[in-house]
């Protein structure tokens, strides 16, 4: 089976944390495995492929059917603001 996937270059942002918070997350999954009673609940974090490219850019792969945390963030805070001017919003994530 052919896994193709898509990769979105980023800049303006510094991918080396988020590099290190991914080797973090396989090496918990790797603990979830080993422990039988995680492993029968299948539980696991879902991890993307990032590559610094430079100080200030680097490659991250697209996941589909999620959403930025900055953008839920947002999201909040435009209710929030809605609500405190007493108008309704329906929900505006994609």
């Amino acid at each position: 089976m052919n896994n193709i996937s898509i990769i979105t270059l980023q800049g303006r942002e510094e991918l080396r944390l988020d590099e290190r918070l991914m080797q973090l997350l396989r090496c918990s999954n790797a603990v979830l495995r080993g422990c039988s009673v995680s492993a029968s609940r299948q539980l696991h974090a879902r991890t993307f492929g990032v590559i610094p490219l430079g100080p200030r850019t680097g490659l991250i792969e697209w996941v589909e059917h999620t959403v930025p945390l900055f953008g839920l963030y947002q999201n909040s805070l435009r209710h929030s603001m809605a609500a405190a001017a007493g108008i309704v919003l329906t929900n505006t994530m994609h």
